[in-house]
């Protein structure tokens, strides 16, 4: 090889390192500089429903044990709407015996701060749209709203969980439970409800529905109602 081919050579690999260092350092520059400039809060992220807007709880009021039960007594449902900033709140209530059949829907209204508790047996499933009394135990669903001002069987202080309404947070719930340890002692567990985000559009527009069929059917069965404190 002559000398005028190898200084070619020697210039082209030169330069090709000398661009592939340039390229090198530029990346590290901009790494570094991202981790000294971090992205801006919330920038590329996916907001999500406040989790108290959809609150889901089982209960067991009288279950015997071989059929999976373990009840022994009336539960109760606490719901808080905790802080003033909200205003009130209507808790659009829904319940579900154990074969996913709904027997009785109702909206109670809680003013700021208020805390309601509902009886289960008394003001939950004392109503039951089925023919039939398979409602030991079930599921209850709540969804966190904003006043409608419906007038229906199933509403309460401007909440009808029977015609259409905005979905809104912060709405906490529990099920306070009785149980028997070992066949004697009976003691009592309160569980916070499951919140799972917002119900989706096909779950709250069957909700809805449900409800509505036991309001048009004008039997008078298939609402429940909130008790004393929720008058």
């Amino acid at each position: 090889m002559n000398k005028r081919v190898r200084l070619s050579l020697g210039s082209a690999i030169s330069t090709a390192a000398i661009a592939t260092f340039l390229a090198v350092s530029l990346v590290a520059a901009t790494a570094h500089a991202t981790l000294r400039h971090p992205a801006p809060s919330g920038a590329n992220s996916v907001s999500s429903p406040d989790p108290s807007t959809f609150n889901v709880g089982y209960f067991d009021v009288g279950e015997p044990i071989p059929d999976n039960g373990v009840g022994v007594g009336d539960n109760f449902v606490k719901l808080i709407n905790p802080t003033a900033a909200n205003g009130s709140l209507c808790a659009m209530i829904y319940v579900f015996d154990d074969d996913q059949e709904p027997g009785e829907c109702c909206g109670c209204l809680l003013t700021e701060n208020k805390l309601l508790t509902l009886s289960v047996a008394n003001q939950l499933t004392s109503n039951w749209e089925v023919n039939g009394n398979d409602f030991d135990n079930g599921v209850i669903k709540i969804v966190s709203a904003v006043p409608n001002g419906g007038h229906s069987a199933a509403a309460s202080g401007g909440c009808d969980p029977s015609i259409a309404y905005t979905q809104t947070p912060n709405l906490l719930g529990s099920i306070l439970k009785p149980q028997t340890v070992v066949d004697v002692t009976t003691t009592l567990t309160e569980t916070p409800m499951f919140e799972e985000g917002a119900p989706d559009a096909t779950e709250a527009t069957n909700l809805i529905s449900e409800c509505a069929f036991f309001v048009a059917h004008g039997s008078g069965r298939g609402t429940c109602n909130c008790g004393p404190e929720g008058e």
